[in-house]
């Protein structure tokens, strides 16, 4: 369960723990008192110590840690400050973001100046700062964004090449499907893909009446089935076998890379190479490794204007 620590009073640890909760993440985003204010969401490091002490006292001791770089006002010192406190914490794993600017999306960011925002340089160091800190506190980099403990579960199907990436970030479940709860959850399921509305109050209505908070769905076909296998292999491994992946979904290896068109720049820049029907990403590439994926989902128009830039 994901908690706001600044929301999660005994009563509630207790009703989690009644549940059954094993694991919790706690969202942190930046400990930087102007970050926060910068976002609007001031938490201390002495509320989250408390909660997560709280929460740890009650049997549940699988702690997850949200961060995010290129937030409002943050520096590089600023980040290596929060970075030093969240490691204090000890969780088992890290997730850490980069903060996508996207106010034709979510109007209330357009109260966010763009110029506080750092820029594309900051925003690189900010991502490389974060791996050097994390990784050298004892925690083994997870594909993009995710850290863990070398004995924790996602470290070790990281090891054994069964690593997994679903709409919560990276996963050692071996489950090809996940069921969203919640308003805007979002269940991949073996038809496509379908979101709860995002309205609270909606989604409440919708419980009470003892039906679905469906608000729309995607089905998907072969082919997506066929870009989605590699888009995971990529994101997970950076690497794909593409001869036996196109086989398993009764493609044609060569005829499907013949309808990538944006595989050629990729590797002429060296972020990818290919020998055989293997695609690596290299070690240039990874930090870029969504455009790698663009290339591949035929329903991406172009990620650079419509999200978060860079890294």
């Amino acid at each position: 369960m994901e908690v706001d620590p600044r929301h999660c009073d005994e009563a509630t640890v207790q009703a989690m723990a009644e549940l059954g909760v094993t694991r919790v993440s706690f969202g942190v985003q930046d400990f930087d008192e102007r970050v926060q204010r910068a976002i609007n969401r001031v938490q201390s490091f002495e509320t989250t110590l408390a909660t997560l002490e709280r929460v740890r006292g009650a049997g549940m001791t699988r702690i997850n840690v949200d961060l995010v770089y290129g937030l409002p006002s943050q520096t590089l010192e600023t980040l290596a400050r929060t970075l030093d406190l969240a490691l204090a914490l000890a969780p088992d794993r890290f997730a850490v973001f980069g903060y996508a600017h996207v106010p034709w999306m979510k109007p209330h960011q357009r109260l966010i100046p763009s110029e506080t925002l750092p820029d594309a340089t900051a925003r690189s160091a900010m991502a490389a700062l974060v791996s050097e800190k994390i990784v050298a506190g004892g925690y083994v980099r997870v594909g993009l964004d995710h850290y863990a403990r070398p004995g924790d579960k996602l470290a070790q199907a990281l090891a054994a090449r069964r690593l997994q990436r679903n709409f919560q970030g990276y996963v050692a479940d071996d489950s090809p499907w996940v069921v969203g709860m919640g308003a805007s959850a979002i269940s991949s399921l073996p038809a496509g893909f379908s979101q709860n509305v995002a309205d609270p109050a909606e989604y409440m209505k919708a419980m009470e009446r003892g039906g679905f908070a469906t608000a729309r769905g995607i089905a998907v076909s072969p082919e997506d089935r066929l870009r989605g296998d590699i888009i995971s292999q990529l994101m997970c491994l950076y690497t794909a076998d593409i001869g036996e992946t196109c086989k398993k979904h009764d493609a044609e290896s060569d005829a499907f890379l013949s309808t990538i068109d944006g595989l050629a720049p990729l590797i002429r820049d060296g972020l990818v190479s290919i020998d055989g029907d293997r695609l690596a990403v290299t070690d240039r590439g990874r930090p870029l490794v969504r455009f790698v994926c663009a290339a591949f989902d035929r329903y991406c128009t172009g990620i650079e204007g419509r999200h978060s830039r860079g890294i």
